[in-house]
């Protein structure tokens, strides 16, 4: 059963007896730790004692507490299970409300799901954060080790100097800590120099309804075998990175590419960012320096918008515009996709649906395509209600300003994606088209290379100087392979058309 305290300068809510307890006794109320380091003989909110700025406070077994004054303290755990000063495990499920107009100032990180117990899946610590309410911490640890919330809504803001969520590692057991930040409603804001989700457990954010998340350094990486996600989601939510602090070094953004995981690599699940609906990832100034990079097991999706200087889309990495629906996603920075290809990641991939009058679109500013072992690939699905025909083109990725990637400005084609993953559509064949501002798809016969819809001695001298290049453009079977099998597609469609 629930405990609920409320927390004023008035008499408690709910009041219990509040015996003295010695250490190692499991505490059936929130209770909290002197000044000197001892905890309190009478231990409880319930007796309508308040702690002092020189305390720590403890939420835990069940309890949910309420705040209803200004509150300054050392520090405050929302569910703890642990070593502080020889007590005894806590059950992992607590709530803390800090309801409109409250401060609470503290002097030490923020603890919120401190430690799971067995058989306790499904139960969360949390933080709640409401309307015009105020916390100011040095830092908030968020699914320590077991699992937590932190939720500001309708106004709230929050300052920290970091954030980690689910940030635990331990070898031989990747289940630990999951950890959730949420911060929705116009006028909520969270403000920190670091944001960390993930680094070893199950961390994910939601940002929506005009919401506001700053930081100058995201990282969004787990080491699970579950998929995570964390969504921008709505018309004027935004993450935003940090540019214009003098003692910020590092601007950017990462999804995935998880340090030290401690399950193998390849039972990593993927990690993914969403902007959707109007929201929004920018950086603080426009002309700021701000970056994305994408590693394994890192995707960037949706459609909303992305403004920084430089998104980076390596080996494991995948882009996938419009996710879950059809739609187009819009980056407005250099983008690089592809690099040093390792067998065990894939490479960077951009990920495309073709649907029944629609189809994704990625929008960039200027885009490079690795080549050859550093090369990207791009992977194509059709909607079950599609039916290609013949001639009909499919613009894929837009360009907007091909020439800021070169040195000189001169618009060049963005390269070419070295390896393909296409809808089987024999006898006709889904072939990439690279210009200066734009990638397409084009139904074509497999010997129509250049697609002008007449199969000539042209298409003949374009397969021989493409087949001699190992240009992907030859590979007319699709499996990303270019050698004799091509030669007799090539044939094979240039002797009976379509």
């Amino acid at each position: 059963m629930t405990r609920t305290f409320r927390l004023t300068t008035a008499t408690i809510a709910c009041a219990v007896s509040s015996p003295a307890l010695p250490a190692g006794d499991d505490f059936p109320f929130p209770f909290w730790i002197g000044g000197d380091g001892a905890w309190s003989d009478a231990a409880s909110w319930s007796t309508g004692e308040i702690p002092t700025a020189g305390e720590s406070v403890i939420v835990n077994n069940d309890s949910e507490v309420t705040l209803d004054l200004n509150l300054d303290l050392f520090s405050l755990a929302v569910g703890f299970n642990g070593d502080i000063t020889g007590l005894s495990p806590f059950t992992d499920h607590a709530t803390f409300h800090h309801p409109a107009g409250r401060t609470v100032e503290l002097g030490n990180a923020l603890v919120i799901g401190g430690r799971d117990l067995p058989n306790s899946a499904g139960t969360f610590s949390a933080y709640f954060l409401e309307g015009q309410g105020t916390l100011r911490a040095p830092g908030c640890q968020v699914g320590l080790r077991g699992n937590g919330i932190l939720q500001l809504e309708d106004g709230a803001s929050a300052e920290f100097e970091s954030v980690s969520v689910a940030p635990v590692v331990e070898i031989g057991n990747s289940g630990l800590g999951r950890g959730q930040l949420v911060a929705v409603d116009t006028g909520t804001r969270l403000i920190a120099d670091r944001i960390a989700l993930g680094e070893r457990g199950a961390g994910t954010a939601y940002i929506a309804r005009g919401a506001s998340v700053r930081a100058s350094n995201f990282t969004f990486a787990s080491s699970t075998t579950e998929q995570v996600r964390s969504n921008v989601d709505g018309e004027n939510a935004e993450l935003v990175i940090v540019t214009d602090r003098s003692d910020t070094t590092h601007e950017s953004i990462g999804i995935g590419a998880t340090t030290f995981p401690v399950i193998p690599e390849d039972q990593l699940a993927e990690v993914w960012l969403s902007v959707h609906r109007g929201g929004a990832i920018r950086q603080s100034i426009p002309d700021g320096t701000a970056s994305i990079t994408i590693g394994r097991p890192g995707v960037l999706a949706g459609d909303g918008t992305i403004h920084v200087a430089t998104v980076t889309c390596g080996p494991g990495g995948r882009i996938e515009p419009g996710f879950p629906e059809t739609g187009i996603l819009t980056i407005d920075a250099l983008c690089f996709v592809g690099g040093r290809h390792q067998d065990a990641f894939g490479r960077a991939t951009v990920a495309i649906d073709l649907g029944e009058g629609l189809h994704d679109r990625l929008i960039v500013r200027a885009l490079e395509l690795g080549r050859d072992d550093e090369g990207a690939r791009l992977e194509v699905t059709l909607d079950p209600g599609l039916v290609p025909a013949l001639g009909d083109r499919f613009e894929i990725i837009t360009m907007t300003d091909q020439g800021s990637a070169d040195p000189d400005g001169t618009p060049e084609p963005p390269g070419h994606f070295v390896e393909l993953t296409l809808p089987n559509l024999a006898p006709l064949i889904l072939r990439p088209i690279y210009t200066t501002d734009r990638v397409e798809l084009v139904v074509a016969c497999p010997a129509d290379l250049n697609t002008d819809a007449v199969i000539d001695m042209d298409d003949a001298d374009l397969f021989v100087q493409w087949f001699l290049d190992h240009d992907p453009v030859a590979d007319l079977t699709l499996d990303g392979r270019i050698n004799f099998d091509d030669i007799d597609a090539f044939v094979e469609s240039f002797l009976n058309g379509c």
